[in-house]
């Protein structure tokens, strides 16, 4: 089956949307290169998602720790570097096709 082959996964854009999918995959087991030209806009996602995994966890949502979600997903600004070792490449960019071109 094609999704058993799937290590890697690359989401680029890091905004609400991008961070969740990389967030879901993660707690799905795959490694998870979240990609955003922004490091602040990446800094927000991870807070956002150690908070998400942080209530998931205390509520009893989630089987695995948060650490070993987080340990899955690893942030870059280029998206070059993020995508190189993915089988799939999640755009999940802002609305906006001057943005997108510049990726």
């Amino acid at each position: 089956m094609f999704i058993k082959k799937i290590k890697n996964i690359s989401i680029v854009g890091a905004g609400v949307i991008g961070y969740s999918i990389a967030q879901k995959f993660a707690l799905e087991g795959f490694n998870v290169n979240l990609c955003d030209s922004s490091k602040i806009n990446l800094l927000k996602a991870k807070a956002n998602i150690i908070n998400n995994l942080s209530g998931l966890s205390s509520a009893g949502l989630i089987k695995l720790s948060p650490s070993s979600v987080l340990s899955k997903i690893k942030y870059f600004e280029d998206v070059s570097e993020a995508v190189l070792d993915s089988k799939i490449v999640i755009e999940a960019l802002t609305e906006n096709l001057e943005i997108k071109k510049t990726y």
